[in-house]
């Protein structure tokens, strides 16, 4: 003890977990925990330390997150995003708290393929094992004033370019708030907002196909075995709410890869609410695709939900239930083109009278106990009866634009034996 009273920590000790000695000092260290035991209450309870009882919930937190509204918590988000994908797999918390997030890299020369970069935000990856992310009252937002569209590499202004434009030495990302992709366990995450804010991005000439149409997604699922997204909140990205595809070349034959949304909510994005481009197992239960296109500017289709499998790809076997479509900016489905067999139950579309509630183009599309409203309802181009959406029990209470639509029911059962011209037995 020292003459003012004060206890040197380096030279009490004492006998820790398991029969360790150590002292104040090591308590203090970055394995402080390790020397404290903890036994959970209950005849059977196993002793551990305190250290392996706090890591079986790692919290982005852990990695400097502060979740103050005021801090960029990029860095944060990748390390623990770093941590996930060297465990393979687990559990992972993000605490309540609005998380600024988001940072681009400057190019500064031509040849890089991008004038802005986006930084990554959660990136699940290669995961063989489940994942879970958690974050009831967390609030992921992209920060203002990055820049999205084309600029110049060099002088990193706005360049003037016209749709479509595709050299990508000009090319602003913002990046996505999650990217899943690659995982062979299933991936779920829960409870969180995703704000791509808009509003506060600093656009630059058109960039892609049409507008603008670079990386700015709220949720992007590539590749993956099984995804579940439950409780999201996903508005104002500038691209979609949620994308999500797997490479299907075999339509029907393809293995189902699930990707389930349940009580998401995809509000004000600028190209789509949900794009769903390939694949076989989709399913939305209690949600909302809603507004898209509304926002500060928009990119074509601008639909709630577009189903369209892309690059020679096939988007079959879907299904949504207590789903909501409402003032989207084109249509609040647009079925494309290779996709088939998706049913509809109990869903709400309403068109306005710029917008169609759906606009179809492809096959064994169905609707049961629907409503359809609006000022504009329907469209459609299939030629044939067999190619003809079909309802059953719903209810169209608008002045709808009809064109090749039945709304009398073929006879049982429902077979498609074709993508591009089924048959109904």
């Amino acid at each position: 003890q020292t003459t003012t009273g004060a206890v040197d920590a380096s030279i009490v000790s004492f006998n820790g977990f398991n029969g360790q000695t150590g002292s104040v000092q090591d308590l203090a260290g970055d394995d402080g925990s390790d020397w404290i035991g903890f036994q959970q209450a209950g005849t059977g309870a196993v002793a551990v330390s305190a250290q392996e009882k706090l890591r079986e919930t790692v919290s982005v937190k852990d990695f400097g997150a502060v979740g103050d509204g005021v801090t960029n918590d990029t860095a944060a988000f990748q390390d623990f995003s770093d941590y996930i994908n060297s465990v393979g797999g687990g559990s992972y918390l993000i605490p309540p708290g609005e998380y600024l997030v988001g940072s681009q890299t400057f190019a500064g020369a031509f040849g890089l393929g991008y004038s802005y970069l986006g930084a990554p935000i959660i990136t699940v990856e290669n995961c063989t094992e489940n994942v879970e992310i958690r974050g009831y009252g967390a609030k992921l937002k992209i920060v203002d004033d990055l820049k999205y569209g084309a600029f110049d590499p060099v002088t990193g202004a706005p360049y003037a370019s016209t749709s479509p434009f595709f050299d990508d030495d000009y090319y602003a990302t913002v990046g996505s708030l999650i990217r899943i992709e690659d995982n062979t366990g299933q991936v779920t995450v829960r409870g969180l907002e995703l704000d791509g804010n808009l509003t506060n991005l600093v656009l630059g000439g058109p960039a892609g196909d049409q507008q603008i149409q670079l990386e700015a997604y709220g949720v992007i699922c590539i590749n993956n075995t099984a995804v579940h997204l439950e409780d999201i909140y996903s508005h104002h990205n500038g691209l979609d709410g949620v994308y999500a595809t797997t490479p299907s070349t075999t339509g029907y034959a393809e293995q189902s890869y699930p990707v389930v949304l349940i009580n998401v909510i995809c509000d004000y994005n600028a190209r789509q609410g949900l794009s769903y481009t390939g694949g076989k197992g989709l399913t939305a239960i209690n949600c909302k695709f809603n507004n898209t296109g509304q926002g500060a500017f928009f990119a074509n289709p601008a639909s709630g939900v577009d189903l369209e499998g892309e690059l020679n790809g096939y988007a079959v076997n879907g299904m949504f239930l207590n789903c909501e479509f409402a003032n989207n900016k084109t249509a609040g489905l647009n079925g494309a083109v290779n996709f088939a067999d998706v049913s509809f139950y109990r869903c709400s579309f309403y068109g306005t009278t710029t917008s169609y509630a759906l606009l179809i183009y492809n096959v064994g599309t169905r609707f049961f106990d629907c409503t359809i409203g609006g000022s504009n309802a329907i469209a459609g181009t299939a030629s044939s009866e067999a190619d003809r959406t079909y309802f059953r029990n719903c209810n169209f209470n608008s002045a709808a634009v009809w064109q090749n639509v039945s709304t009398t029911w073929p006879a049982e059962p429902l077979v498609a034996t074709s993508l591009g011209n089924p048959i109904f037995d």
